[in-house]
């Protein structure tokens, strides 16, 4: 049993550590900002430049906002991988869950009819795993539980990447199980 949750778990790892620095990469920036966010504070900026500064004082306000869409930027990122890595918990268990049980099963089973009674667990435990990725991805966008990440980036890092998660987490489990369950329930899988 030990061997297979190690299977699983060394998968999960690494396509957890892989999509999550590619998460990284792509919030990088000020240009992954909500391009609405920025205009607003160029607009703030030009009104204030507006009102007779000197050139040196109109460069220092550039800087100045450049540095804080950074720094926002940077918030984004942190509170995206905060989200991302609570919800890659979620296929990590119940691919475990699903591991285990099938592990323990191995020992037992002796016929047919028993190599595929998992099957109805496996179904159940990737739904039940779906359905609550979403609505983590919905706490994610509408409430602050796990930062403003969806309402200061683009629109289609906001909403790709929840939508990502339900993809990456099923093809985890998916793959997770079929490597690490024993050969002899493999029947149990719908793969």
């Amino acid at each position: 049993m030990v061997n297979a949750l190690a299977k699983y778990f060394g998968l999960w790892l690494v396509v957890t550590l892989a999509v999550g620095f590619l998460a990284s990469l792509s919030v990088s920036g000020s240009e992954s900002l909500n391009a609405e966010i920025v205009e607003r504070y160029e607009q703030n900026l030009a009104e204030q430049n507006g009102d007779g500064l000197t050139e040196e004082q109109i460069q220092e306000n550039i800087v100045a906002l450049d540095q804080f869409l950074e720094r926002e930027a940077e918030r984004a990122e942190g509170s995206l991988l905060n989200w991302y890595a609570i919800a890659m918990v979620i296929p990590l268990l119940f691919g475990i869950a699903f591991v285990a049980q099938a592990a323990i099963e191995a020992e037992k089973a002796s016929t047919p009819d028993e190599f595929k009674a998992l099957r109805p667990s496996w179904t159940k435990l990737i739904a039940t795993m779906l359905i609550l990725i979403i609505i983590l991805g919905a706490l994610a966008h509408f409430t602050e539980l796990f930062g403003l990440w969806p309402t200061k980036l683009q629109p289609a890092l906001a909403w790709g990447w929840p939508a990502g998660l339900i993809i990456l987490s099923a093809l985890i489990y998916a793959g997770g199980t079929k490597l690490a369950t024993p050969d002899i329930m493999q029947p149990s899988l719908p793969l």
